[in-house]
C-alpha cells in the first residue's frame, strides 16, 4: 500500500495497515475535512488539510500531526489507533520488578478525544501497581524506569498472552494533563526476545525521535465541586 496524493495541493489520502482483528468496515466524518474509514485490514485517511508530502507517512503509514492545520480530532484518533495497532507487544516488563511505587497523581479519571468523552480510569491495586481500564479494557501498570527515562509497563490483562506494551506519561505542572507515549514496535521490534535484548534497543534508541509514537493527551475530569 502507498500514501496516494489526490490531484489538488494540500490533500493526502493514506493508508493504515491493521492486524487482522475482524474490524467491520465503518466510515465516519470525523471533522469537516477529514475523512477516516476502517476495514478488515486497513485504515484509510481523507484530509484535505494535509500537505501533499509522502514525509509525513512513516513506515506503517501513522502520519505525523505536525503537518496538520487543522483537526485536532483527526491527531487524537491516530495516536489511539496508532495504540491499538501496535498494541501489547512485549513478552516482559522492561524491568524484572517496580522500579518505585505508585504516584498517586496519575490517579482518576482522564478524558481525551476532541469532545473530551474518551475515558481513562487509572486506579491503585497496590503500592506500586496501577490498575487501568479503557474501552472496556483491562491492564495493570506499574513504573520501569531505566536508563535514565521513567518509563511504565503496561500490561494487558484480556489477551491469553498477557503481552506489555512499554510507555513514558508525562504530567503538566498543575497535574491536569497527562501526556502518553508508546514505544514504537518499529524501532523495538516486537520479536526481540529477553528483557536485556529489549533494554539495549530502547537505551540505543533513546535520542531517536521515532522511539515514541504520537503522543495521546489527556485532560484530568473535574469532580463534582470543580
Amino acid at each position: 500500500m502507498h500514501a496516494t496524493p489526490r490531484h489538488k495541493p494540500h490533500a493526502l489520502t493514506g493508508f493504515l495497515p491493521l492486524a487482522a482483528q475482524g474490524f467491520a468496515s465503518v466510515t465516519d466524518q470525523v471533522g469537516p475535512s477529514t475523512t477516516l474509514s476502517l476495514g478488515a485490514k486497513y485504515i484509510r485517511v481523507d484530509d484535505a488539510n494535509f500537505a501533499a508530502s509522502p514525509a509525513l507517512f512513516g513506515r506503517g503509514f501513522l502520519p505525523s500531526c505536525l503537518g496538520m492545520k487543522t483537526n485536532a480530532a483527526l491527531c487524537w484518533l491516530l495516536g489511539v489507533i496508532g495504540l491499538l495497532v501496535a498494541g501489547c507487544n512485549y513478552e516482559v516488563a522492561l524491568t524484572a520488578k517496580p522500579t518505585r511505587q505508585i504516584d498517586e497523581r496519575l490517579l482518576g479519571v482522564w478524558l481525551g478525544g476532541e469532545d473530551g468523552k474518551d475515558t481513562m480510569t487509572v486506579r491503585r491495586l497496590d503500592d506500586s501497581t496501577y490498575v487501568v481500564a479503557m474501552d472496556d479494557d483491562i491492564y495493570r501498570a506499574f513504573h520501569t524506569d531505566f536508563a535514565g527515562t521513567a518509563f511504565l509497563s503496561v500490561q494487558d490483562l484480556n489477551a491469553d498472552n498477557r503481552l506489555y506494551l512499554y510507555l513514558t506519561a508525562a504530567l503538566s505542572a498543575d497535574g491536569n494533563q497527562l501526556t502518553l507515549r508508546t514505544v514504537s514496535p518499529k524501532v523495538v521490534p516486537e520479536d526481540t526476545k529477553g528483557r536485556a535484548a529489549l533494554q539495549k534497543l530502547i537505551k540505543a534508541n533513546l535520542a531517536n525521535p521515532r522511539l515514541f509514537g504520537e503522543p495521546l493527551v489527556f485532560q484530568r475530569k473535574k469532580t463534582g465541586g470543580g
